[in-house]
């Protein structure tokens, strides 16, 4: 049986989601889904009472979540899911302007502001739709020509850069709030699967005449006339 795809931007288009979203209205929860690997019911539901700018960090603690069609705040599935991330500058920002934002709608709306502490909200202050959050997120990566994965892929594309870096499996896992470390050895498999790719094409370039072959990371590698078997 094949094993299972994890689908996920590469680094460099990680980093161009991130440089083309920071003006939209979405901008702030994209950013900490990147920048965290974040699940969208763990952004949606963080509060601002789980950020701590006294000792720098960001508790991830409950999620929002569906239940028999009306949205709910309840705890993270799991113990694992429970986690002390520190306050990226990046993040810091992203929560400013989010804080700047929910001020304006808070002075537009007067005593019908819904006050839930949700970094999060509608105009109103009640919680974002799940559904709405994915609908801003495709106009996001239609209206910037960036390839469209499933928000929840985003956590994908964390994993990958992660491991890129060279981020051990044991430390990746205690970010993403993974169970299992099986589920975030799948992604690593998936990027070891395309570095062997790129290793095997460059030894290929060095054992073909001693030529330097460029990487084929992207497939469009094109055999030359000395490839084949003599």
């Amino acid at each position: 049986m094949a094993p299972r795809r994890h689908p996920s931007l590469d680094r460099g288009r990680g980093q161009a989601l991130h440089g083309r979203v920071q003006h939209r209205p979405a901008a702030q929860r994209v950013v900490l889904l990147i920048v965290y690997g974040l699940r969208r019911g763990e952004a949606l539901g963080l509060r601002w009472s789980d950020i701590d700018a006294d000792t720098g960090t960001i508790h991830i603690r409950q999620q929002l979540q569906r239940v028999r069609g009306e949205l709910q705040l309840a705890s993270v599935k799991t113990y694992a899911g429970q986690r002390v991330l520190p306050l990226l500058d990046l993040a810091q920002q992203a929560l400013a302007a989010q804080a700047d934002r929910q001020a304006r709608y808070r002075a537009d709306m007067g005593s019908a502001w819904q006050d839930t502490d949700l970094v999060f909200t509608t105009r109103t202050g009640r919680p974002v739709e799940p559904r709405n959050f994915v609908r801003s997120f495709r106009r996001i990566c239609d209206d910037h020509d960036i390839q469209l994965i499933k928000v929840h892929h985003i956590r994908h594309t964390v994993a990958s850069i992660m491991k890129d870096l060279r981020v051990t499996a044991r430390d990746a896992q205690a970010v993403l709030g993974h169970t299992r470390i099986s589920t975030t050895l799948e992604i690593y498999t998936d990027t070891a699967d395309e570095a062997a790719r790129d290793v095997l094409t460059r030894l290929h370039g060095v054992l073909n005449n001693g030529q330097q072959t460029p990487t084929a990371t992207d497939g469009s590698y094109e055999p030359g006339p000395n490839d084949h078997q003599r």
